[in-house]
């Protein structure tokens, strides 16, 4: 993938999150804790930034919505754990141009 494109990518994670030490295995929600309107303001942004159609992209497998974060002590522990979201899933979802 074009370095430039890779770049791009850590630039917007560093908005979000101030680290600059990611790997393809880091996750953006379990690692780097966007979550709530935080997450769909990224996927907004990843969206228009490399013009990705997320259409079909499971937002509730991946991320708490805002109301449940003020009990996500208690939604962890009782609920299903979220499916981690990988750089390495973003960056496919970069090549394909889609969300599959």
């Amino acid at each position: 993938m074009d370095t430039s494109i890779q770049e791009k990518l850590r630039a917007l994670i560093f908005k979000y999150t101030y680290r600059e030490h990611i790997t393809l295995e880091t996750s953006i929600n379990k690692d780097l804790c966007i979550e709530g309107d935080d997450a769909i303001d990224f996927l907004n942004e990843f969206v228009i930034l490399f013009q990705v159609d997320i259409t079909h992209f499971p937002f509730d497998e991946y991320f708490y919505n805002e109301g449940e974060l003020s009990m996500i002590w208690f939604l962890k522990r009782f609920k299903k754990a979220k499916k981690p979201l990988t750089i390495h899933q973003l960056m496919e979802a970069i090549d394909k141009k889609k969300w599959d």
